[in-house]
């Protein structure tokens, strides 16, 4: 029996403010709904914390339209550095996402007019469907 990933329960967003990138991700992409908010020890999280537990203060928050949550965290007990490597497709984590929208032309007129870091216009994949990419 093959097996498919259909859904995701959340995507992990390590930022440096969790306050501030939780406004952010409210603003930009109405993740709007907190579903926690807690300032723990990531004991889950030791196979990607070289086996050493950190502390962290995580939001999970959500749209009422449904899909998958942001958990936006940040480490409390050390400070938040990027990766000392450029990231490659098939590194651990996931960096790139897909996230759906009802009018892709209303979303990018959107994220245009709050200049965020569009990488394309709106051009449609092999399927047909039309998307454009933000980073």
């Amino acid at each position: 029996m093959k097996k498919y990933i259909s859904g995701i329960q959340q995507i992990g967003i390590g930022v440096t403010n969790v306050k501030e990138a939780f406004n952010w991700y409210r603003l930009n992409f109405g993740m709007d709904i907190p579903i926690f908010e807690e300032a723990a020890e990531a004991n889950l999280m030791l196979p990607y914390t070289g086996g050493k537990p950190q502390s962290r203060h995580a939001i999970l928050a959500i749209n009422l339209k449904g899909g998958g949550g942001f958990e936006i965290w940040q480490y409390t007990s050390r400070k938040p550095e990027p990766a000392k490597f450029d990231i490659q497709l098939g590194d651990y984590g996931i960096f790139c996402t897909r996230i759906k929208t009802a009018d892709v032309h209303k979303s990018y007129s959107f994220f245009k007019s709050n200049k965020l870091n569009l990488l394309s216009e709106v051009v449609k994949d092999p399927n047909g469907d039309e998307h454009f990419f933000y980073a």
